[in-house]
């Protein structure tokens, strides 16, 4: 958005719509639906992935082909980090279950999910404060704390992932 008297607009400045909620599940699901800017959906469109033919679906070597008609689906597991070299995930493969290198997504998804992250960026540093606030670890003095325990604290780890850059980092793809 140009500096043209057009205010920028965040994810908090715009209004939520559409929201749906999971049912059949003890874990509640949230799902918004939203829509892309028209520019950014035809450039998205203009990736290879999410462009090519069926065929060549069947040859990029990162999908799963789930192909068992008469559903068609392929999937993959990407990252959306800075870096073009792979990265290991500590969130398991579905199909395998188990940790594994995550291959990174097109250079153009990487920028978009890169600049989304420094655009949002206030949203995530308060996120980030809220969760720490929040974690048995704020404020507590105890030097001897355990890593494990750490480790098994969400909003202690969803905190460190945000100071990290990691938030909105791993990608699973279904075409």
């Amino acid at each position: 958005i140009n500096n043209n008297n057009k205010a920028r607009k965040l994810i908090l400045d715009q209004p939520i719509r559409s929201i749906e909620y999971g049912i059949r599940s003890t874990t509640p699901v949230v799902m918004i639906r939203s829509s892309l800017d028209e520019e950014l959906h035809d450039r998205l469109l203009e990736e290879h992935l999410y462009s090519c033919s069926e065929e060549e679906l069947n040859h990029i070597p990162e999908l799963d082909n789930r192909v068992k008609l008469p559903v068609y689906v392929y999937e993959g597991y990407y990252h959306s980090l800075p870096t073009s070299n792979s990265v290991y995930s500590r969130n398991p493969n579905p199909l395998i279950g188990k940790d594994f290198d995550k291959p990174p997504a097109s250079s153009f998804t990487r920028a978009f999910y890169e600049a989304f992250r420094v655009v949002n960026g206030e949203i995530f540093d308060q996120l980030k404060r809220n969760l720490l606030r929040a974690s048995k670890f704020f404020n507590n003095n105890n030097t001897n704390t355990i890593m494990e325990e750490e480790d098994e604290d969400v909003c202690y780890v969803l905190a460190k992932w945000i100071e990290k850059g990691y938030h909105f980092g791993d990608l699973s793809i279904q075409i």
